[in-house]
């Protein structure tokens, strides 16, 4: 019989693993809009805004492009503090002892102190696309990570994979591997289209948009192809297990919807933010999904205590 770990009911603890998620995902639809806004450079140097100058200085003759920029600058500060915090409550003496979840905790620190460097040499080398993707890339991860922290804080984890048929595990994996490379791609989607962060410096990648768009759209095919046959499996075993993997074809196409709306009509700054909003929010979808998969409830149709909607 598989063994579980059993959630440790913390409020505090909870909450700020979503805050953590939340202000994750917030990150990515601010950064979308220093893209679209043309404000890459609204701050010239980085940690500095200007040179000698923390925070943007306002004058007559300035735009909103430097606030829109701080702005985000100031989000990371925001999330890093949010990290303190939740690594700060997994040692509090009053609270359940939970170390499982502390190198996550940890690993969000870090990985948000790298995610804040590679944002200051996107600045450095003037909006290179491939930083800039690299930014976007190290954003998702995150997401992934922090959706991951708090279903261990919310959920028991079933810690015998072999318990699930093979055929779902090689799917999993299948899954996570073709959504890397969908957000991978569709970082060199948004390299070679107009929104380069900056209006005056604009530096794409030399490929062809039309061919790469197409590629994205066939591997994001394949992705809603995988996640629809790891659906039915799991339907077809416990369909309380089979809720979140709804949730996820759900996501999928409506961010493909938006995907071909966006692109039929011109790219417009709107679109594209909320886009790369529903590219966080199917990161969310997939790692509770596929997290889910692993709790000992849903290998049958039984209820865990604590399920609201089986997700």
């Amino acid at each position: 019989m598989a063994s579980v770990d059993t959630p440790v009911n913390d409020a505090l603890q909870r909450r700020l693993s979503i805050a953590n998620l939340v202000a994750q995902v917030g990150i990515i639809v601010t950064g979308g809009a220093v893209r679209v806004t043309g404000s890459g450079l609204g701050c010239s140097t980085w940690p500095m805004c200007e040179p000698g100058q923390f925070a943007p200085v306002f004058h007559e003759e300035s735009t909103w492009h430097p606030i829109i920029e701080f702005g985000n600058r100031t989000l990371t500060g925001v999330l890093g503090i949010i990290a303190l915090a939740l690594i700060w409550s997994l040692y509090r003496k009053s609270a359940p002892t939970r170390r499982d979840v502390r190198p996550y905790a940890w690993a969000v620190l870090a990985l948000i102190i790298v995610q804040a460097v590679v944002g200051g040499i996107s600045v450095w080398v003037t909006l290179h696309p491939a930083v800039v993707g690299l930014h976007m890339a190290l954003s998702l991860g995150l997401v992934s990570l922090s959706t991951y922290l708090v279903y261990r804080l919310y959920r028991p984890r079933a810690t015998d994979p072999a318990a699930l048929p093979r055929l779902e595990t090689s799917l999993h994996v299948a899954i996570a591997a073709v959504k890397v490379a969908v957000a991978i791609i569709g970082v060199v989607v948004t390299g070679t289209g107009p929104h380069s962060g900056d209006a005056d410096k604009p530096y794409r990648f030399a490929i062809d948009p039309l061919f790469i768009t197409r590629i994205h759209a066939g591997a994001a095919w394949v992705l809603v192809i995988l996640v629809a046959i790891a659906t039915y499996l799991v339907a077809k075993r416990s369909s309380l297990a089979a809720r979140p993997w709804l949730v996820v074809v759900g996501v999928l196409l409506a961010q493909g919807l938006l995907g071909y709306i966006q692109y039929f009509t011109g790219l417009h700054p709107a679109l594209v933010v909320a886009h790369m909003l529903g590219s966080g929010l199917t990161v969310v979808a997939i790692t509770w999904a596929i997290a889910r998969s692993y709790a000992l409830d849903t290998r049958s149709n039984s209820r865990e205590p604590n399920s609201r909607l089986g997700l």
